[in-house]
């Protein structure tokens, strides 16, 4: 397009208002032709009238502007030196005598700067361009007006000449501050042509890595010089973004239609590096407590290599390992894998991941960061507020236990224990937010009394809370389910143990005879150091009389009331033991043990025998000194645990009898012999022997059954007649001061 548009500027410029047209330089000679023929009478003046030459002469001869040459004795040319603006006007030669033919020429003063200034300064440019410009608008005689049918060989060589040496004008671009750019900088391009009539139109574009070309504007500045030329500015400012990387900017400079020149700017632009992002999968920043804690990080599109590092809670973290991938297009991207062993003091704090380079170093601005906050998961911690609780007998109670974990337990995970029982969960609550685990105990008993703990269990493991002491007050409480026998011979003493519970455990005890309502003595409790709330009051007692064996009962009494039900003692004269009572039987096929309570001692030591019923009376088969007792048989036996002390040794008390059932083997069970080759079965003899051996058997278990009753009902009469205790099976008290005392393991 550009050299068509010289072309067709070629051919204007040589056909202006039927006037030939002669192309000079700003600061050079032109020479204009005169076509008429040499004369003592021809002139040369400007449009104006102003005569310049006449008769070959220039009028002022001092001037050194204009000279008159003549050209092989036929045509003078006038020419014109150090043209000016001023030059700018049409040129005329005609003869005075005949003023019909005017030969007028039109001078075109450019202002074109850079190389083709510069090689207007030479003279063989001058030379060819004087020549070329002669021969198209300033012709022989031999061609004729108007210019538009000059040569077209001629016009098209001088176009290329014009063109090639318009491709350079006098230019300057700056880019401030000096490449490389940093992205998000402001920086600024100045495109500068000094030079030019008119002046010359700048403009900036811009050219994408795509291939798109977008024109953006930039601030125009004028300066006028004296000569009527100038000096143009088109200044552009910008702020550096990504999408100048790798982008063009082009100044264009056309002056008029003859010169247009671009000049480029290829950019270096230095890229800050993207947000980083945590690439872990699905990472949410949840962690299991004492874990290690492995994450990875990456940064794009940085420009140099960005570097990558680790912030916990802002604090430098890491054993990390780094990978640097370069793309093609320059830029880097970094990964950064951290490596960390976690704890639960992690729980709430903020992981950063921080990619920085030179761009934003140089600049003062802080690192691209990503940051996730952590959530650890750890076992449950539980505690308690309050260590003590008091409380009054019937009185409801509650306890609260605080949760911190990561699950927090489901309420099937949490309880309660009493000294390492689990309480009952019908006593449970669990706060709206899953953080406070209560136990309400309601109408408390005494068997409630204790250290309570809490407990919880998640994924992660258990946790146990402090003891909680829950003390409750009461009345004292007699330690015995029944009443108590102790043996004492008249006249002597015996020591009677008043055992109680009771809280708080400052009590007073109170003896009476039962039987008068008599007060024996009031005395203070001495306490058991083997539990807290257990006291006991000893009674050194006599016998003096018959009139003082019977009962005796002890009352407590302490800030919460008199015990409900007294303790009670029996005082008996010695005697034979008691039977043994609730017996139990154990069978496992051939071996048979057997348990029973022993009784009352009678006062004295007793100990005790197994007996096993026989053809017709019972017969010991083993002694011990509990009722404890094992053997095997391999037959269904009748046996019986009696009883006996060592001051009546000679009367045994005895349970009543028990049929025990054991496991009998069957015939095929029972190794057998092999039958003799030969013999002859009779299985008829055998099975009549069976029958009449079966008849017999039945008659002598009558009779013995007859015999046996009629000894049981003497031994009972016996036993009745003697007033010996046989139903009681209570527990009694260590022997004092010489006295038969039962005593139990533990009192």
């Amino acid at each position: 397009m550009f050299p068509l548009v010289l072309v067709v500027l070629t051919f204007l410029v040589c056909s202006s208002d039927g006037s030939d047209v002669v192309l000079g330089i700003l600061g050079n000679s032109a020479f204009i032709e005169c076509q008429l023929p040499i004369s003592n009478t021809l002139i040369w003046q400007t449009e104006n009238g102003n005569v310049i030459a006449m008769n070959g002469r220039v009028i002022n001869e001092n001037s050194t502007k204009y000279l008159i040459e003549k050209q092989n004795g036929l045509r003078e040319s006038l020419v014109i030196h150090d043209l000016t603006l001023a030059d700018d006007n049409i040129f005329r030669c005609f003869d005075l005598k005949n003023r019909t033919f005017v030969d007028s020429t039109k001078l075109n003063v450019l202002a074109v700067s850079g190389i083709v200034k510069l090689l207007m300064m030479e003279e063989g440019p001058q030379v060819l361009i004087r020549t070329l410009l002669a021969g198209i608008c300033v012709e022989p005689r031999t061609f004729s007006k108007p210019a538009g049918t000059h040569n077209a060989f001629t016009i098209v060589f001088l176009f290329f000449i014009l063109y090639f040496l318009a491709r350079a004008p006098m230019m300057n671009v700056t880019v401030t501050p000096p490449q490389p750019m940093l992205e998000g900088t402001e920086v600024t391009l100045t495109c500068e042509a000094d030079g030019g009539k008119p002046l010359p139109e700048i403009r900036w574009f811009i050219k994408s890595t795509n291939g798109s070309v977008t024109e953006v504007n930039g601030n125009v500045t004028d300066i006028k010089y004296p000569n009527g030329t100038g000096h143009r500015t088109n200044t552009l400012r910008t702020t550096v973004t990504r999408d100048l990387y790798r982008a063009t900017f082009i100044c264009n400079i056309t002056v008029s239609l003859l010169y247009q020149e671009t000049f480029t700017v290829d950019t270096d632009v230095l890229l800050a590096p993207l947000k980083p992002e945590i690439t872990s999968r699905d990472y949410d920043g949840s962690f299991d407590e004492n874990s290690v804690l492995k994450v990875q990080c990456s940064s794009k599109g940085g420009r140099p290599t960005p570097t990558i590092y680790w912030l916990l809670d802002g604090n430098r973290v890491g054993d990390v390992e780094v990978v640097v991938k370069t793309h093609e297009n320059g830029t880097a991207t970094v990964v950064s894998n951290l490596s960390k062993q976690m704890s639960r003091v992690y729980n709430g704090s903020v992981l950063t991941c921080a990619a920085t380079n030179r761009v934003l170093l140089d600049q003062g601005l802080p690192p691209r960061v990503a940051n996730i906050t952590l959530l650890a998961s750890y076992k449950p911690n539980v505690w308690i507020e309050q260590h003590e609780y008091t409380t009054k007998l019937g009185d409801n109670v509650t306890f609260n236990c605080n949760i911190d974990a990561n699950p927090l337990p489901y309420f099937e995970q949490l309880y309660w224990t009493n000294k390492g029982v689990m309480v009952d969960r019908k006593y449970y609550y669990l706060s709206n937010e899953s953080d406070v685990f209560s136990l309400n105990l309601q109408d408390v008993e005494i068997t409630d009394t204790g250290y309570y703990a809490c407990h919880a269990v998640n994924r992660l493991g258990a946790s146990s809370s402090e003891q909680i002491k829950l003390t409750v007050l009461y009345a004292p409480v007699c330690g015995y389910s029944s009443v108590q026998k102790v043996a004492v011979r008249l006249g002597e003493g015996a020591g009677l143990n008043c055992s109680m519970m009771a809280s708080p455990n400052d009590v007073m005890f109170t003896w009476r005879y039962r039987q008068n309502d008599e007060r024996i003595t009031k005395m203070r409790a001495t306490k058991d150091m083997r539990s807290i709330d257990h006291v006991y009051g000893v009674l050194d007692l006599t016998v003096g009389s018959q009139i003082r064996y019977g009962e005796i009962e002890c009352h407590g009494n302490n800030t919460q009331g008199m015990s409900l039900n007294p303790c009670i003692f029996e005082i008996v004269p010695p005697g034979p033991p008691e039977i043994p009572g609730n017996c139990s039987t154990t069978v496992d096929k051939s071996q048979v043990q057997i348990k029973c309570v022993a009784g009352f001692n009678g006062g004295s030591t007793q100990h005790f025998i197994l007996q096993k019923l026989g053809n017709i009376e019972f017969q010991t088969l083993l002694a011990n000194d509990i009722p404890d007792f094992q053997f095997n048989s391999y037959e269904n036996v009748t046996i019986r645990i009696c009883a006996y002390n060592d001051d009546y040794k000679n009367i045994r008390n005895c349970a009543i009898p028990s049929e025990i059932v054991v496991y009998v083997p069957a015939f095929s069970d029972v190794p057998q012999s092999d039958p003799v080759k030969g013999e002859k079965s009779h299985k008829t003899a055998y099975i009549a022997g069976g029958v009449i051996a079966a008849f017999g058997v039945i008659i002598i278990a009558i009779i013995v059954s007859v015999l046996l009753f009629r000894r049981y009902k003497k031994v009972c009469y016996k036993v009745k007649q003697a007033r010996f205790p046989y139903t009681t099976n209570n527990k009694l008290t260590s022997s004092l001061h010489n006295s038969y005392v039962y005593s139990q393991p533990g009192y």
